[in-house]
This record gives C-alpha cells, structure tokens and sequence, in this order.
C-alpha cells in the first residue's frame, strides 16, 4: 500500500494542470531543489526514496494529510473540544496519538519572528519550521533510521520548506487564521488560503512544473548564497517579511483577475528562494 501510494504522488506532482501550490508549486521547489543537489545529496535521497526523486513526493505531506499533517492549532495533546469539528472529522483517531505530527503553517511575533517552539502559552500549535528543524536533526542518523521513516522525513522536509514559503501559510499576530475566509477571485467565491494554495498560481503558470522551475531558476551563486544563509528560522522570518503584503487582502474582497499578474514577482520568488535553502538544507543533512 505505500508503493501504490507513493506512486500515485508521483502522478499527482507531475499533474500541473491541477494547479495547486500542493501540487504544482511543490514539484516546482522540488525541480529546482534537485537541480542545486550535489551529487552526493542527490543519491542520498534516492536512497531514502526508494530511487524515488524529490519531486516525485513532493505532496505526500498532502497525500498523508490525516496521518502525516495537523491544521492549526489541531494536536493531540490539547483540549479537542476546543478544537472545529472539521478538524476532528479529519484526523484519522485510528492513530495513536504518541506518534509525531507536523504542521504546514508556522507563527510569527510582532517583529515577524517564527517562533521556535510548538508550545505557546500552554497551547500546543503547528509550526513547520520547528518541524522542519526537528526532521533535519533526525535525518544525521539517516543511514541508521527506519527505512520508512527516514522516507517520510525526508518527504516531510521537502514539502514543508516548501510550505513556508507559500503567502497563507504564515500566520502574523493580528490574524485569527491564515486566510480561512471567504473572499470572491476571477468571479468565483473561496478562501484566500485556497487562492494561494490554488488559483493564483494556475494563473501565472501555464507550463509544466519541469519548465516552471527552469524559467524561475535564474539566480547566480552570489544571490543563492545570500538566500541560503542562516536557518529554517531566518527563512521564516525572511518568508513572512516578503509576503505580509499578501495578507492584505481581508474578508469579502472582490480580488480582481489582475492580482495573479500583480503577485507574481512574489509568486515566482518564493518558489526560487524554497528551492534553493531545500537544496541548500538537504546538501547538509547529506554532505
């Protein structure tokens, strides 16, 4: 069964008519990614993948979404009355609740500093960035682990780094939620997340994730080694300085059809800047 479903993910990341950030956008991370790995890097995580590459499983996160991923603020370990009851629906209970869980969104303080930790004020919530630094840890034992679980870990990473560079998937200290309301685009009535997360970038990219990542990837190694710098934190922060601009869009705007063309700059430079710190990451977790 997890052949079969690592297969299908590989279907759905090479589908770019679906036009998802979940899909799409992260096979385009994915690309560029691989196309920066070290050759030593790059067999590693073949190795960790079954001969898989990252591109193939670059939404698995997505696919294992009840077993792998947690919405906002929805963990085991708090109080589930107070959780939406679409959340609870979601969660597969069939688990145990002693495995681990990881977020697809990360938190930020006034001064747009990711926090790092899960625990804020006794409250447990999702941050991938945390996450993504706990996963990197695991993965220096990486020729030790789990077969399984050194596959999800590295699957995990490469979706994450990815998801923390998506516009919605930031959430700033004046918000309730990361864009879980509904706003009208192109005529059509949705959530800002699902515009992000969708819509917006089927609209500014209408070739194949292959040539997306080819036509984005256009920085010499000065800038690269510039926007590798630092940790997953310092990406974070780097992440929600760039993209607050997208979050002021409120509930109910009628966003017009020209948004996609004015966000695209954003768009394509947050799909550059993941794929390179994912290249970045996985080069020194495998060097």
């Amino acid at each position: 069964m997890q052949r079969i479903l690592f297969t299908l993910s590989l279907l759905l990341a090479l589908q770019f008519q679906a036009g998802a950030w979940a899909a799409l956008g992260h096979a385009v991370v994915a690309k560029i990614a691989e196309d920066h790995l070290t050759p030593q890097a790059k067999a590693a995580c073949q190795e960790c993948l079954e001969g898989l590459s990252i591109v193939a499983v670059a939404s698995d996160a997505d696919i294992y979404r009840g077993q792998w991923i947690l919405p906002l603020d929805f963990m085991p370990t708090n109080d589930p009355q107070k959780l939406r009851p679409k959340y609870v629906t979601e969660f597969d209970r069939d688990l145990p609740l002693n495995i681990v869980y990881y977020g697809h969104i990360f938190s930020v303080d006034e001064q747009c500093r990711p926090y790092r930790t899960n625990n804020f004020d006794n409250y447990y919530r999702t941050n991938a960035c945390f996450d993504v630094a706990n996963l990197t840890a695991d993965l220096a034992e990486w020729k030790t682990m789990d077969p399984e679980m050194r596959k999800r870990a590295v699957a995990l990473i490469v979706h994450l780094v990815g998801d923390i560079h998506c516009p919605d998937h930031i959430k700033y200290p004046d918000e309730n939620s990361t864009g879980n309301f509904e706003i009208k685009f192109k005529g059509k009535k949705m959530k800002r997340h699902a515009m992000w997360d969708s819509d917006l970038l089927a609209s500014i990219i209408p070739w194949s994730y292959s040539d997306a990542a080819r036509l984005i990837d256009t920085a010499d190694d000065a800038f690269i080694a510039e926007i590798t710098a630092g940790d997953v934190y310092d990406w974070g922060y780097d992440s929600a300085l760039c993209c607050r601009i997208a979050h002021e869009v409120k509930a109910g705007a009628d966003v017009p059809r020209s948004y996609a063309a004015d966000m695209r700059e954003l768009a394509f430079s947050q799909l550059r800047n993941a794929g390179y710190r994912l290249a970045a990451l996985l080069n020194t977790i495998f060097q």
